[in-house]
This record gives C-alpha cells, sequence and structure tokens, in this order.
C-alpha cells in the first residue's frame, strides 16, 4: 500500500503569474518603502526604484536584441543589483543561470558553455576571472554591477521601461542554477517561472513574513535557498532585504541590532557562532522571533542552544535546487528538536526503500517529493 505524506496545511492556489509579477504584485501600494539596503555601502533602493530598474534594464537587455528564451549569466555576491538583474531578465524573457563566485575559471566556463549564456554580469573584482573564464563560450560582452563609468556599467544597459514578455509559465525556464543533484557532475536545473511562483505561494503560510519585517542576507543569492527564500520571499511580502556578500559576524549583529531584525535565515555554523560566541551578548538581539536554518542539517541540541540563548525560536526545513526549493518546512510554534518539519501545502512525499517500496513510519528511506515546485528537468542532460 502507498504511503503518502500530505501537509497538515491547506492548499494554497498557485497563480499562473510570471515570477517577478509575482513578487512585485503589491509593491504599488508601498512603492516607498525600502526594499534592499546593501549593508556594506547602505545605499538603498524602495520598491519603486527597484521595480523601475528591473523594467529598465528589461527595455535595455530587449534593445539589445536578446530574445525570449536567451541565457545570461549572473556571477555577484549578495547586493541589491542582484535582485535587478535576476527579474530584469526574468521580465525580457530571458532565463538567468546564477554562478558562484568561488568558482575557478574552468568550473565557470563549463557552466557558461553548457548553459549556452550569451552576456555575463559580475563585479569588477572578478573581472580577471570573468575574463578568463568567458573564452571559449558564447559571452559576448562582460557588465558589472559596481561600475561607476564606463559602457559596461549595468546602468549602461538600461533603456526605455519594458512590460513583462509575454512567456508560457508552466514551461519557460526563468532560472538554471547548477546543482551536483545526487550523482555526476554539476547539471543545469531548468525552473519554470511556476516553480518558483508555485514555492513562493506554498512557503507563504509556513515562513509567514508580514510588511514592514527586515532580514538579513548573507545566504549567497546564487544558490536556490538565498534566491527563493530570501530574495524573492522576502520582497513578495513586502520585508526589508540588508544584505552581505559574506558571513562577516560582526558586521552581522551590528545590523541585527540597527535595523531590528526579526528573521533570519541561515546555515548550522551561523547558528553555532550565535550560541557560542561571546561577543554576542554585546549586542540586543531582542527583535529577532525566528531563526530558520537549512541547507544542512541542524543537531538538537544545538538549536535548543542558540534558542535559549537569543531568545526566539530556531527551527529548520528541508528543501533542494530540483524543488525551488522547499518541500517541507516548521511550523511556527511546533518546533521538535532535529526534525524538518512537515510537508508544506499542495505537495505530497513518501520515503521509500531501495525498490521503491515504501517503508513504515520512522524508518530510513529515500525521500521522494511530488508537487509543482519539482523542476522541469536538469538540461542536457
Amino acid at each position: 500500500m502507498t504511503n503518502i505524506y500530505f501537509s497538515p496545511l491547506p492548499d494554497v492556489e498557485i497563480p499562473n503569474s510570471t515570477v517577478t509579477d509575482y513578487v512585485f504584485r503589491n509593491a504599488g501600494t508601498h512603492p516607498d518603502r525600502v526594499a534592499m539596503i546593501d549593508g556594506v555601502t547602505g545605499s538603498s533602493h524602495t520598491f519603486a526604484e527597484l521595480t523601475t530598474a528591473i523594467r529598465a534594464l528589461a527595455g535595455g537587455l530587449t534593445a539589445r536584441g536578446l530574445e525570449a528564451g536567451a541565457i545570461v549569466a549572473l556571477m555577484a555576491p549578495n547586493m541589491p543589483e542582484f535582485a535587478i538583474v535576476f527579474h530584469g531578465a526574468a521580465v525580457a524573457g530571458l532565463a538567468t543561470t546564477t554562478l558562484n563566485p568561488t568558482y575557478t575559471a574552468e568550473e565557470i566556463r563549463h557552466q557558461l558553455i553548457d548553459s549556452g549564456a550569451v552576456l555575463l554580469f559580475t563585479i569588477e573584482a572578478l573581472a580577471p576571472l570573468a575574463t578568463e573564464a568567458i573564452e571559449g563560450t558564447a559571452v559576448t560582452d562582460v557588465i558589472f554591477l559596481d561600475k561607476a563609468e564606463g559602457s559596461q556599467r549595468l546602468v549602461g544597459m538600461y533603456g526605455t521601461p519594458s512590460n513583462q514578455v509575454a512567456v508560457d509559465v508552466d514551461e519557460h525556464v526563468v532560472t538554471l542554477p547548477y546543482s551536483s543533484g545526487t550523482t555526476g557532475l554539476a547539471k543545469g536545473v531548468m525552473l519554470t517561472h511556476k516553480n518558483l511562483v508555485a514555492n513562493l505561494a506554498q512557503c507563504g503560510p509556513v515562513l509567514d513574513v508580514h510588511h514592514g519585517e527586515a532580514t538579513l542576507a548573507v545566504l549567497p543569492f546564487f544558490h536556490i535557498y538565498g534566491m527563493q527564500v530570501l530574495m524573492n520571499n522576502l520582497l513578495a511580502n513586502g520585508a526589508t532585504v540588508i544584505t552581505l556578500p559574506r558571513f562577516d559576524f560582526v558586521r552581522a549583529l551590528e545590523l541585527f541590532q540597527e535595523h531590528r531584525i526579526t528573521k533570519f535565515y541561515a546555515v548550522p555554523p551561523m547558528i553555532l557562532a550565535l550560541a557560542k560566541q561571546p561577543i554576542v551578548d554585546d549586542y540586543d538581539l531582542s527583535s529577532l522571533s525566528l531563526i530558520m536554518s537549512g541547507a544542512a542539517p541542524l543537531g538538537g541540541d544545538l538549536a535548543d542552544d542558540a534558542a535559549k540563548r537569543i531568545g526566539c525560536e530556531v527551527v529548520q526545513g528541508f528543501g533542494m535546487t530540483e524543488l525551488s526549493p522547499v518541500s517541507h518546512a516548521t511550523l511556527a510554534g511546533q518546533g521538535k528538536a532535529g526534525s524538518s518539519g512537515v510537508t508544506i501545502p499542495n505537495t505530497e512525499s513518501r520515503i521509500v526503500d531501495e525498490a521503491g517500496n515504501d517503508v513504515p513510519a520512522g524508518h530510513d528511506g529515500e525521500l521522494w517529493v511530488r508537487g509543482p515546485q519539482v523542476m522541469k528537468g536538469y538540461l542536457n542532460n
């Protein structure tokens, strides 16, 4: 008998929308609210400024001759301009393949060739790496997000603001992150507008983000966790996203205190620092109401230690790039030490043995997931 695990929450409506239209569907109701802050420079974008820049970049990309379905590459640390490029490309009908800035030139070249990217967005500090990596690829130009002057700067790409290019949201790939999956070399994970929108809608009642909240975005946007759970999910719910290019613990503590951060999405090493480092006592972290861990297992003892010290819930969820990324999450007030939570809405899961037979509750097995967030497939694989 098949044993399917369903969510304890009711299914949610999955809008027939592009990801950018969904993320910024309510931006017009709070145009002057700060959407993103660069935690290093302090520069900020309101929702109106962010959406204007996105539409201007989309217009510039279209004017450049990039047609729907073309791929652009994005290799940058967390910064507000990351969202502008990601969503500007989406509005233009393009797909973005996100690159890890710590990759070698050869690893970057592999992804550029495999994805067929024709344009690379990056930062000036990575210019030598980018120049080496694009040799032998289809990339025709490199655009710098932080360049102040010259033809290769991001704002130099802006054109007449454009509305969303018509796409089939069920089939049109909007992002192409690379993942090793469970076997072999890294593969391009084809995620459609519907995949991303579905997971954002599914996570709404679980992650429970509210207008006016502020969150620190340290986890990299080039990874699906940072891209969706932080960048897109927070903006979609009217929260303010404060970016850091890397995990600087002291700077993170300063930003927690300065911006009265309410939720922090983290990985276990960050939570270990919060639980153990003496310097934590020098900062007011009383605004934190939830710390959500992902990307690696979080031990129950560590979660308890951090929760007691900070005075907020510390929970975890489960997901993977191929799931856009969330399939399981812990509901507020229902955390259980060591648990990844429950199946999220509109999702079914099974736990099976090597023969594909369901195993009894409490036994080890392989997790199978079915839902609208499951990827379209692997590119060229």
